[in-house]
């Protein structure tokens, strides 16, 4: 063990190879690594998260010309890019064999010089999409239809200007929301109908200007309410009175200006929870629903024995991963495209699905042992693009 290293009994504290500061990897981190055969990291969280996040533009968008068809088209890549750049028609289809991009594994040349020249020769996608429609302003994208300037968006149809959108229907300016429909400016919400103007809202019906209210019905200007109906200000009303209350709102917006100033005052005098962690177990982080075992854990749900994670759904025992989910497991350091129903990925970049026992995958679709691979569909045992028997794979 060198001078930058000691033990405690809490674990192994360590100084950050790359900000200088020091962390701990704690004793469970290191069974997490012996199961999954990875060594220890050597850079700290935070920074092993910011890592990750450069390998993920989202929202910048440049025009182009398609390296295939030459169309021109939206792309999350700049037309100074290295790689060719391909439309998401051109990518999809069978015009092109990554296969045919292969490069001998040369052992006398560094890993990583290997896999950039492979990544300069494989086209990219333009934009992550896999079965969107309507889409062409939209980037990480999946089964969605009619998506203008949303990102990272899953199961959900009609949804503008919003970010991390799951299974909803007509959304705009909102982020963070799940299950829900008819929402305009609504953040951090679920399970929420014709809501507007809302924080941390859930199980909410025709209601604006809610923070932190629960199953709440024709409500407004209201904080920290649970299964209450027809309230304004936090008062009870009838139903008569509450209508007459909101009238007043809705004639110009001049009146929603001011609704806006005194729901900043609102949040400000309501009762502040630790942090938003709904019906999860042993859990820590922030915006989590229904999770087990999850620490260091943001904007996620339905998680089990997780550990530093970024809008990552559906998931089990990963660690460092960020905009994972779907039915993942034992998913290492990797970022973008959801992975779906994947298992046993180390150090993946915006892979599409179906991977097992993949290591350096990006764009890759219903692989199995596969390393250092770009853009291979239903493809196993690929170095580099290069196709091999199982036996010279494994040797």
């Amino acid at each position: 063990m060198n001078s930058e290293t000691s033990n405690t009994l809490a674990g192994s504290v360590q100084v950050c190879q790359s900000c200088k500061t020091q962390f701990t990897i704690e004793p469970d981190d290191f069974g997490f690594y012996e199961k999954i055969k990875v060594p220890p990291p050597t850079w700290c969280p935070k920074c092993r998260s910011v890592r990750r996040m450069i390998w993920r533009n989202e929202r910048s968008l440049y025009k182009l010309s398609c390296s295939s068809c030459g169309k021109s088209t939206f792309s999350m890549y700049e037309d100074s890019s290295r790689f060719p750049v391909y439309c998401r028609e051109c990518w999809w289809s069978d015009k092109w064999d990554p296969l045919s991009y292969g490069l001998e594994l040369d052992w006398h040349k560094s890993f990583f010089e290997q896999v950039r020249d492979l990544m300069n020769k494989v086209p990219q996608i333009a934009l992550w999409q896999t079965n969107t429609q309507n889409a062409d302003f939209a980037n990480f994208s999946r089964d969605n239809k009619d998506i203008y300037l949303a990102y990272s968006v899953i199961h959900s149809e009609e949804i503008y200007y919003s970010k991390n959108t799951d299974d909803s229907h007509l959304i705009m300016d909102s982020l963070d929301t799940n299950k829900s429909d008819r929402c305009y400016e609504v953040n951090m919400g679920a399970h929420n109908y014709d809501c507007r103007y809302s924080l941390y809202a859930r199980n909410c019906m025709s209601s604006s200007f809610l923070f932190d209210c629960v199953n709440c019905k024709n409500c407004f200007l209201c904080a920290n309410l649970r299964n209450k109906e027809f309230c304004f200000l936090n008062k009870q009303y009838g139903k008569e009175d509450y209508l007459k209350k909101i009238e007043e709102y809705a004639d110009s917006w001049s009146a929603i200006l001011l609704a806006k100033r005194q729901f900043k005052d609102l949040i400000a005098g309501a009762i502040h929870k630790y942090a938003q962690i709904i019906a999860s177990d042993n859990s820590s982080g922030n915006d989590l629903a229904d999770c087990k075992n999850v620490h260091y854990g943001f904007s996620g749900f339905e998680m089990e024995n997780v550990k530093y994670a970024t809008r990552c759904l559906m998931t089990k025992d990963c660690m460092d991963i960020c905009h994972i989910g779907r039915g993942t497991e034992l998913i290492y350091e990797s970022v973008s495209g959801g992975a779906e129903n994947s298992q046993n990925l180390k150090f993946g970049v915006s892979c599409l699905g179906g991977l097992r026992d993949a290591e350096y995958a990006q764009y890759s679709l219903n692989c199995q042992s596969i390393f250092a691979c770009i853009g291979l569909r239903n493809k196993q045992h690929c170095i580099l693009n290069k196709q091999y028997t199982k036996e010279e794979y494994e040797v």
